[in-house]
């Protein structure tokens, strides 16, 4: 049996985390694989990974670590994450000399420069997924050193390493999605009424961490305009605020400051988001930058009519006009009228719902995307120089 071990820099959840859970779910569902995912300390990540029933190790490092290593944005943030990143280079090193792992399949940039480092010293090879579309020249040339494949969530993360003289074999496969997790045979009624919700009432909603990129002030001023011109819904915004609370109250601010605070309502971080996707029979997404877009799959495979700004990845999921509905990245008044469209438009919305859901099952399904996973695990472990090198190690 082959090993992959998934090691993760943080602790919350995101889109990395699901997306490598799905791989994880279908390696183990396979009497070839055994897959392992690691974290540096407790937290909703692992949470989210024993309540699937995944395999997960706890390699722990002190909490300042991992708080250092979250915030090592820039060349201060990455300076005084020093000590963390040599923190958590040595306890990978430690863990991949005990357990000697086939692979190393990395998720984020954080991890290559520790547990790839350390992969690489021990002649493992390291896949690493390329879920952001932009990074450090000077150090992505470093990064890309460790890294043996690069598998891109997009084109648009595809041509983040364009000035970089040399990169490893390549390959774009996008995030899937486990279909059961969001299609429910209950009409949105039933659903709503189960959710304490007016069923007859249209539900909008946002899901996503609240960070400034994404922009959830957009969404709840759309809303708050569209209700103050007499359409009738309800709003909900589910999301983890990453500034400790601060973001979450300024929100909640401009809800209340426009009189809405009984149709719009923040509810912080689901550990099960599907369960009010699943509700919602509108869905939009205001980021000013969005690598692939994974929530927006979600959302189409939930029936929701989805309204994104075309930032990023999002253009290679959602055809316009065709299974979803595009809006200029830069212009608020024209995803305004874009949501407005699609909470007055019915017949517009079942045409939407219907085209994305075959958009999902023929593009994005968690089992076709693990598949093609898998298919690059074994070109790397048949490969001459990896079959040398498991030979003398």
């Amino acid at each position: 049996m082959r090993k992959v071990v998934f090691p993760h820099s943080g602790i919350q959840v995101g889109g990395s985390i699901i997306s490598a859970s799905l791989i994880i779910d279908h390696l183990n569902h396979s009497p070839q694989w055994e897959a392992v995912a690691i974290y540096p300390g407790e937290g909703p990540a692992v949470e989210l990974y024993r309540e699937l029933n995944l395999k997960t190790s706890i390699l722990s490092i002190h909490e300042k670590s991992i708080r250092n290593i979250h915030h090592s944005a820039g060349w201060k943030g990455k300076l005084r994450a020093l000590r963390a990143y040599w923190e958590s280079y040595v306890t990978a090193k430690a863990y991949l000399q005990r357990e000697r792992p086939d692979l190393v399949h990395l998720n984020d940039d954080t991890s290559i420069l520790t547990w790839g480092v350390a992969a690489k010293q021990l002649g493992i090879p390291v896949i690493w997924h390329i879920r952001q579309e932009k990074g450090n020249h000077w150090l992505d040339s470093l990064r890309l050193r460790y890294a043996n494949y690069l598998i891109y969530i997009a084109k648009n993360t595809s041509h983040r390493f364009e000035r970089q003289s040399r990169t490893p074999a390549s390959r774009i496969i996008y995030n899937g999605v486990n279909l059961s997790t969001y299609w429910s045979p209950r009409s949105k009624a039933e659903i709503k009424q189960s959710l304490g919700l007016q069923p007859a009432r249209l539900l909008v909603g946002f899901v996503g961490n609240l960070k400034r990129a994404k922009r959830p002030e957009w969404f709840i001023q759309a809303c708050i305009q569209a209700l103050q011109e007499g359409l009738d819904f309800d709003a909900v915004v589910i999301g983890e605020d990453y500034e400790g609370g601060a973001y979450k109250r300024e929100l909640q601010q401009q809800i209340d400051a426009a009189g809405c605070s009984t149709r719009i309502k923040l509810r912080g971080y689901e550990a099960h988001p599907e369960r009010w996707m699943r509700a919602m029979d509108v869905f939009g997404l205001t980021s000013v930058s969005e690598p692939f877009g994974r929530v927006v799959i979600e959302a189409m495979a939930s029936r929701a009519a989805v309204v994104a700004t075309a930032a990023g990845g999002v253009p290679e999921i959602i055809a316009d006009g065709r299974d979803g509905l595009l809006s200029d990245p830069q212009d608020q008044a024209h995803f305004y009228e874009q949501l407005k469209r699609l909470i007055q438009d019915a017949k517009q919305r079942e045409q939407l719902t219907r085209e994305a859901l075959s958009t999902v099952h023929r593009k994005f399904s968690a089992e076709e995307t693990s598949k093609q996973i898998q298919a690059i695990y074994d070109e790397i472990l048949q490969s001459p120089k990896v079959q040398a090198n498991r030979r003398s190690s």
